[in-house]
């Protein structure tokens, strides 16, 4: 039986171990032999990085250039490295709760950016998503981190990655009626998300205005911004997401040669 051990970073060449890692292992779906082990943490962060990147892809203006982080844990990281291939961002604007915990988070994101985008680290969310054309949320907060303020919410892109709770929110009451697109990556959404769950029970959306992301991108239709109009999109993520990934990132081991084979 052959183990490939990857545990590896973006770009398929740097590997380590680290001891407080979880761990998924790909078995053949054909006769159950175990085909690798990935770092299941990193796993994670890369796919629903992925997820939010193929937001920007679809959802974003072509030449929006300016991103809000607002949260900067692991996801926060995974999620701008993915919107600045997508698009050319020249800002990004970061908030954190935790104003003191910005710098590394800098120290970690800048070997992934182009030396001439420019990393801003604010006081305040008001501050941060003032001037961005994409605001991306991840954060694990119950209570609204977005202002409900409809001048710095409209006509722009938001991305809640957070949230996958029924008691957790990130977006305030008026942003539900700043929008006519509300796209979700799965229909567990619906029930698992309090970005979801609360304006449904409250009436703020109806389920007639929420599309799945994979409808819009197999309806081969392009969506036309109406002026002032937001357009938002909230992801829960679900395990199939980790198996695709999972697979890819084998294939592209053995494809490029990396990663520790075990016989």
């Amino acid at each position: 039986m052959l183990l490939m051990k990857l545990i590896m970073y973006m770009n398929l060449t740097n590997f380590k171990c680290r001891l407080a890692c979880k761990f998924v292992i790909l078995n053949d779906h054909e006769n159950g032999e175990m085909k690798s082990l990935l770092d299941g943490s990193f796993l994670t962060g890369f796919r629903t990085g992925a997820i939010g990147g193929s937001a920007v892809r679809h959802l974003a203006k072509t030449d929006d250039t300016k991103l809000a982080i607002i949260g900067t844990g692991v996801q926060g990281l995974y999620q701008a490295i993915a919107a600045c291939t997508e698009r050319s961002i020249t800002d990004i604007y970061l908030y954190n709760r935790s104003f003191n915990k910005l710098p590394s988070f800098i120290e970690s994101l800048k070997p992934w950016l182009t030396k001439d985008i420019d990393i801003h680290s604010m006081k305040s969310v008001d501050k941060a998503i003032e001037h961005a054309d994409i605001i991306i949320t991840s954060t694990t907060s119950k209570v609204p981190v977005l202002p409900n303020n409809p001048k710095l919410l409209k006509n722009k892109l938001i991305i809640g990655i957070g949230s996958f709770q029924p008691t957790m929110r990130e977006f305030p009451k008026i942003l539900y009626q700043l929008t006519d697109h509300l796209f979700i990556d799965t229909h567990d959404a619906i029930k698992e998300s309090g970005d979801i769950t609360t304006p449904l029970e409250n009436n703020w959306i109806t389920k007639d205005s929420i599309q799945a992301m994979s409808t819009y991108i197999t309806s081969n239709t392009k969506l036309t911004l109406q002026q002032d109009k937001t357009i938002i999109f909230k992801s829960t993520g679900m395990a199939l997401f980790d198996v695709v990934v999972s697979n890819l990132i084998y294939q592209r081991a053995l494809e490029k040669g990396v990663g520790t084979q075990l016989n």
